[in-house]
């Protein structure tokens, strides 16, 4: 059994190695202010992120995080590219679309 908080600590870096990993990463942010963690959280982030994007092992919760960091941070697709303005896409002609009841508002 460990005597102190530290060998526990210890014990259970040897048992998981993540944790120490995790542990180098709050000694690194420990002498940041708050403003510091904030930014470092927020570009780590977006770099994972961006790198499962990429890779294409993004979930489908991760990349709707992804669109919202980027659309909250104005980084949206210009609707002009190389001078053109972009155009919708066409509806699909025929059934496909069903035809829905006008709603009823009380």
């Amino acid at each position: 059994m460990a005597s102190s908080a530290s060998e526990a600590i210890a014990e259970d870096e040897a048992e998981d190695p993540r944790l120490a990993l995790e542990q180098a990463a709050l000694d690194k942010l420990r002498g940041m202010s708050i403003e510091g963690v904030l930014l470092a959280g927020h570009e780590a982030m977006l770099r994972q992120l961006v790198a499962r994007a990429i890779a294409g092992t993004i979930s489908h919760q991760e990349l709707a995080v992804l669109r919202n960091v980027l659309r909250d941070n104005g980084m949206v697709i210009n609707k002009v590219i190389d001078g053109k303005a972009l155009k919708p896409l066409p509806l699909p002609e025929g059934d496909d679309i069903p035809e829905l009841p006008a709603p009823e508002y009380e």
